[in-house]
């Protein structure tokens, strides 16, 4: 299949230190004895109220607030795991990686009945189970990540099966499993589009981590998001570039059911 992929520049890595905007660096180097000094407290404190903890919080607070702001203006990559039809990837190139609905999941079970991977009475079934209706948690939303760790140790679940956790079914796992193939959709993600996330504290988390400390507090890696996002890339299984992002993952050990093809 013809490559799109998108140029990186202005596209922020999390995971790489090397891509990020050299103002979140100097913060963070400037402040990175009270970001430091916060974590061990914080490690440290026994129980009950703590003046020095809650005076470091503050500050780091503040800094997280900074580091927010300046942001807001880049991107960043973002990774979803799933498996695709071809016609489905073709989709996601013209129009984006797109918000769940009803009518997007309708038109994808439409899409498979035409070109024989399923029959109507499936389609019906898998309709009646659909998990986006009424689902706040999904109905809307664009779940993205935004470490590479993540294909790695969370890709197999949706690599598995077409549809995803909103369409699968267990009635329909052998059908579902022979249609398409594991992708990683790489996204490129404005920080102003953010729901919940908490950059500057992700931020502080690998800076301080790759310093040696550990058990830093972030703001999970990832977000929620309720508008379409670009696609830099769709990564195919089999490629180099999947096999980079997957890792040493130790999927066919035994006790996993294998992904098939």
């Amino acid at each position: 299949m013809e490559t799109h992929l998108q140029p990186d520049h202005d596209i922020i890595a999390l995971d790489h230190e090397e891509t990020w905007p050299v103002e979140i660096v100097r913060i963070l180097d400037h402040n990175h004895g009270i970001l430091d000094t916060y974590e061990i407290v914080r490690l440290q404190r026994a129980s009950g109220y703590d003046t020095r903890l809650t005076e470091l919080r503050e500050q780091r607070n503040e800094i997280i607030s900074d580091l927010n702001g300046i942001l807001e203006a880049h991107n960043v990559l973002g990774f979803q795991c799933t498996r695709l039809h071809p016609e489905e990837i073709n989709h996601i190139w013209a129009n984006g990686l797109e918000p769940l609905s009803a009518p997007s999941q309708l038109r994808r079970l439409q899409d498979r009945v035409a070109a024989g991977d399923i029959n109507e009475n499936m389609m019906n079934s898998l309709l009646e189970n659909n998990r986006i209706h009424g689902n706040e948690g999904r109905d809307g939303h664009v779940h993205l990540s935004f470490t590479d760790e993540y294909p790695r140790l969370c890709g197999y679940q949706f690599f598995r099966y077409w549809g995803g956790e909103v369409i699968y079914h267990p009635d329909h796992n052998e059908v579902l499993h022979s249609i398409g193939l594991p992708c990683i959709v790489e996204a490129v993600v404005p920080i102003s589009a953010r729901r919940i996330w908490s950059p500057g504290a992700d931020f502080v988390k690998i800076y301080l981590e790759r310093r040696g400390r550990e058990q830093v507090d972030g703001s999970g890696m990832g977000d929620v998001l309720d508008v379409p996002v670009r696609v830099r890339d769709v990564v195919q299984w089999g490629s180099d570039r999947f096999l980079t992002l997957t890792k040493d993952a130790d999927w066919d050990n035994g006790w996993l059911p294998p992904i098939h093809l």
